[in-house]
């Protein structure tokens, strides 16, 4: 066994170290001034006169000041700690022992067992209702929800139509597969943190978040496209975790079978949700940033060249293939769910918007309809109002653009805060809304209700184990992806961190384009990723395998 001894050292003063923390701390009391000045007392259809800001005051200059000392000071703190924590352990590398795999896996599908049998056959929600039809041929096929989770369910039916499955038999059938894909997955990402010599207690207290932390459980029998599209997403970001190790493992990313696990589960999470791609898009380029940054050509050359043929072939395949089979939904209102929250921000409060930009927004949708039905939380009762010209958005976005381009421009403050308002789940920790959050009882009304097989057999439920008392920001994981990059960079100065990137990329998403403020679904990748983004803070710093041994840097 050969040992790769990591010893710690003072990190020296830089001063890229210096601006990223620094920038962390402006980002973070920024976050805090602005949901401090924001009020909201309803629920996610609060009407523009219940969710509104407040005036900015002096005050809130010297809460700014204090949250940026603060910060800077508990990540100072968090450093120290992690620094004298670590000191004991020195990493020396596990041999190979699939057994401790198989007690992973092993462990996870007993801890999870328990829901799988207490929500059988599996939670199905309205959207996959619609995909079942499509998969047993009884709805035309397309692309809102995305094509590979339809097909998934098609060869899970074709299963049970080989074998004489009840319909029943088959939604359990696609929940113990789920079970078992999200398993190995994190089996996958345990069993690297024991082969890299992490110490034994972080392990074990990551095995039980990932075994008994109720939202993830409950994501294992929740029946739609965000439990594979997250399944997917965490192999990749396992990948990148990796293949970014040490500089010797990063050197094999050119290796054909890294580059073929790597394009297999790009495509994964580029088809299995529509957003995949923009993430995997933002981490193209941090990777080739990374590269350049490190005067790395060759991989540089390699993962410019694997990127462009990823892409060209996936906008070929979305693009032209999909267009022939009539896959693809022309609907420019899911793209375009910000700007129209913006828009309808600065008509209701008054902004300056002239005549001519107005007639282009009556055509969409007429203003008195917009007085009755904007919500800043949620952009739902204005596209799927009837009075809503989704033809004609379609037909004109360009102008629409060009308008809404136009009405920001004169009124920018507003349409910062109709942004902020209508993305303020996704970057504001103090707040969280039941909107696209799971809970153990949210399956019990639609088309497939499910039964307590455990209540049933044993006369006891363990239903309650799962309930979701306290509902936890989704801005607060995203926070907590940032924080793991800042300090994992800081501490190790390596590309550990770029494991979190295509994270990153998904809450960049959710900003931009999201249709409403508050939703755990949509970025529940990063629940995944909370271990992972504490053994970046803690891993030993950045190493190059030279001849036998790591030499620091």
């Amino acid at each position: 066994m050969l040992k790769k001894d990591m010893k710690f050292k003072a990190l020296p003063k830089n001063g890229y170290l210096f601006v990223i923390k620094n920038l962390f701390a402006i980002m973070f009391s920024i976050m805090i001034v602005l949901a401090n000045k924001i009020t909201i007392t309803s629920d996610i259809f609060s009407s523009n006169k219940e969710a509104f800001f407040s005036k900015f005051g002096v005050l809130d200059i010297l809460l700014f000041i204090c949250c940026f000392l603060l910060t800077n000071v508990g990540i100072t703190i968090i450093e120290k700690i992690i620094n004298l924590s670590q000191k004991k352990n020195e990493y020396v590398e596990r041999t190979k022992n699939v057994k401790v795999f198989v007690v992973f896996f092993m462990l996870l599908i007993i801890c999870w067992l328990p829901c799988v049998l207490t929500f059988y056959p599996g939670g199905v929600f309205a959207d996959t209702t619609y995909t079942l039809l499509m998969a047993k041929g009884e709805a035309v096929i397309n692309n809102h929800q995305p094509l590979l989770y339809t097909w998934i369910w098609e060869i899970m039916y074709g299963i049970g139509g080989l074998f004489a499955l009840s319909e029943y038999h088959v939604i359990f059938l696609c929940t113990i597969v789920q079970a078992i894909a999200m398993a190995l997955v994190i089996s996958c990402f345990l069993y690297s943190l024991y082969k890299k010599g992490f110490s034994k207690k972080f392990i074990i207290i990551s095995t039980i978040y990932f075994g008994l932390f109720n939202l993830i459980p409950l994501y294992v029998v929740s029946l739609w496209k965000d439990t594979f599209f997250s399944i997917f997403f965490f192999a990749f970001s396992v990948l990148l975790f990796n293949i970014f190790w040490n500089r010797a493992e990063e050197r094999k990313f050119i290796k054909w079978q890294t580059i073929l696990l790597y394009s297999v589960l790009a495509y994964l999470i580029s088809f299995s949700r529509n957003n995949g791609i923009y993430a995997f898009f933002f981490f193209t380029v941090v990777l080739l940033v990374y590269f350049a940054y490190h005067k790395e050509k060759r991989l540089l050359k390699y993962s410019a060249i694997i990127s462009f043929i990823l892409i060209c072939v996936f906008s070929v395949i979305r693009g032209p293939i999909y267009d022939s089979f009539k896959y693809n939904v022309d609907d420019k209102v899911e793209s375009f769910g910000i700007p129209l929250q913006q828009v309808c921000y600065i008509i209701e409060n008054n902004g300056d918007v002239s005549n001519e930009d107005m007639e282009v927004i009556n055509n969409i949708i007429p203003q008195e309809d917009i007085h009755k039905l904007y919500c800043p939380l949620i952009v739902d009762k204005i596209k799927w109002a009837p009075s809503f010209n989704k033809e004609y958005l379609n037909d004109h976005y360009r102008l629409f653009l060009r308008t809404y381009l136009n009405i920001v421009r004169k009124n920018p403050i507003k349409a910062l805060k109709g942004w902020a308002l209508a993305n303020e789940g996704f970057w504001d920790i103090s707040r969280q809304n039941g909107a696209g959050y799971i809970h153990n009882t949210m399956w019990f009304t639609l088309s497939y209700p499910i039964r307590d097989v455990v209540k049933d057999k044993c006369g006891f439920s363990f239903q309650n184990l799962y309930s979701v008392d306290k509902k936890i920001s989704s801005a607060l994981f995203a926070w907590f992806i940032f924080l793991s990059v800042v300090i994992g960079y800081r501490r190790r100065r390596g590309g550990s961190y770029l494991a979190l990137m295509p994270a990153i990329g998904i809450w960049i998403t959710m900003i931009v384009a999201t249709p409403l403020a508050y939703s755990l679904r949509y970025v529940f990748p990063l629940v995944l990723l909370v271990p992972m983004g504490i053994a970046v803070m803690i891993a030993p710093k950045y190493s190059l395998l030279n001849t036998e041994s790591f030499t620091e840097i």
